[in-house]
């Protein structure tokens, strides 16, 4: 008994697994097939809707499943019962029945004169009309029937069918020509499209409209990623964006006051800092050993240089310089001339002018650092500028030992250094590389690194397209 209930159990996970890995399949299909963006699905969703509501309206006035009788048949039927009527009926009774029988859309009366059709039925004016009428006659196929139409071919126009009845008598049916739809002109086929077209046009404008604070507010986040100091969003549109876009000034305001905070803590601490390297550096001059006097007053210029860098750094952060165009192609080779006179051999490759619009002071100082580094630890920069679709691409490479693979974030952390590479004789605070990745990013790029094949490190920063 046991073992059969465990098997129950064993087989209801085993579907219930089943029907799970099934919806997920289903799900992973279904979104493989989705639109990325709001704007496309909200699309999607409305055209569906639209081609549900149409084939549902389709499937319920299909004319196969829903079968209603037509204006000749309906007429026909009428006419063969009043005829048959007509003839049973005395002839003082024939005037009350044609009155009872005379309506909107029908008029009828017995004269005893063979009655005046008018014009003969054409091809191009009722086409097959007076064929399907005779055929619907049926049962008065032996009688002398007559159709034809009096007055204009228009929406007033009078259809007459003449029957004679049995006693030789005339029963005259008249209908208005709009009864059975001979006015009509076949349909172009223009309509629907204009109609679908029309939808479909209202439906993207509309998409487009719903989802555009969302893309402003993803802009506005992505300013604010580049430049804590951006304008506020502005408070507008639905009573939820604007919710949102007061959360999202509240926590600009925030993250504004906690830079500041930091700023004025370091200038702080930079202030007392400066007042005891100060009087270590009087201390130091009234050592006697010169060997000794000599590293102390080392120890406090690098303490100071680390200071300054640091300072710099946190300032870095939250000043951003004013953008404007330049070229940056000059900018680079220009920097790169410098640098061979002063540091170390240095080549460019790149365009003669690039265009691009940056903070002139930032960028320089962010290229500059990066082709120091290459110098300092590699001997050597080669330095390579290319734009394309995807943006700007500077590419520094040396002839130095590299950099470990797993380290390659961990310089970028300030104050970080390589002991084997990069010491203290070179005069390096571990700021470079930071301050060059965080001006990058300002811009909406970055600074990555990788290792040549052939030796060497090669950093490479990539901007957008400006």
């Amino acid at each position: 008994m046991s073992r059969r209930r465990n098997s129950r159990h064993t087989r209801r996970r085993e579907r219930y697994r089943e029907a799970t890995e099934f919806r997920r399949k289903v799900r992973r299909n279904a979104t493989r097939f989705m639109p990325g963006g709001l704007a496309g699905r909200i699309i999607l969703m409305v055209v569906g809707i639209l081609f549900v509501v149409q084939l549902v309206g389709w499937i319920f006035s299909d004319n196969d499943r829903w079968e209603f009788d037509e204006p000749e048949e309906v007429a026909a039927e009428q006419v063969i019962a009043a005829t048959q009527l007509l003839d049973r009926a005395d002839a003082e009774e024939r005037e009350a029945l044609t009155d009872a029988l005379t309506g909107i859309f029908l008029r009828v009366h017995v004269q005893s004169s063979a009655p005046d059709t008018g014009h003969r039925l054409r091809p191009d004016r009722g086409g097959k009309f007076e064929e399907e009428a005779r055929a619907l006659l049926g049962p008065l196929k032996d009688r002398d029937v007559r159709i034809g139409y009096r007055g204009e071919w228009d929406w007033d126009g009078i259809i007459t069918l003449s029957v004679q009845l049995l006693d030789g008598n005339w029963v005259v049916y008249e209908f208005p020509i709009r009864a059975f739809g001979m006015l009509q002109q076949p349909s172009s086929g223009i309509g629907p499209w204009i109609f679908w077209l029309l939808v479909a046009g209202a439906v993207i404008w509309f998409s487009n409209r719903l989802v555009r604070p969302l893309r402003t507010f993803a802009a506005a986040a992505e300013r604010l990623g580049r430049d804590i100091n951006v304008d506020p969003l502005p408070v507008t549109g639905s009573r939820e964006l604007r919710r949102a876009s007061k959360a999202f000034n509240k926590m600009q305001t925030r993250v504004q006051r906690m830079i500041d905070d930091r700023s004025l803590m370091l200038a702080a601490i930079a202030h007392d800092l400066r007042t005891v390297l100060t009087r270590l550096r009087l201390r130091a001059e009234f050592i006697e050993d010169a060997e000794q006097q000599v590293k102390a007053e080392s120890d406090i210029e690098e303490m100071q240089a680390m200071l300054d860098a640091g300072l710099a750094f946190a300032r870095g952060e939250t000043e951003v310089e004013e953008r404007r165009i330049i070229d940056l192609a000059e900018l680079t080779r220009s920097l790169t001339d410098d640098l061979t006179q002063t540091d170390g051999p240095a080549r460019y490759e790149g365009p003669t002018s690039l265009t691009y619009r940056c903070g002139p002071n930032e960028m320089r100082r962010a290229i500059s650092n990066i082709i120091r580094n290459a110098i300092a630890y590699g001997s050597e920069a080669d330095v390579h500028l290319s734009s394309g679709p995807q943006g700007v691409e500077l590419t520094i490479s040396d002839k130095g030992p590299g950099i470990p693979t797993d380290l390659h974030e961990q310089v970028f952390q300030p104050f970080f250094r390589i002991e084997d590479s990069r010491n203290r004789e070179t005069g390096g605070t571990g700021l470079g590389l930071a301050i060059a990745r965080t001006i990058a990013r300002r811009h909406g790029g970055d600074v990555h690194l990788k290792n040549a094949i052939e030796g060497g490190l090669v950093v490479t920063l990539t901007l957008p397209t400006s």
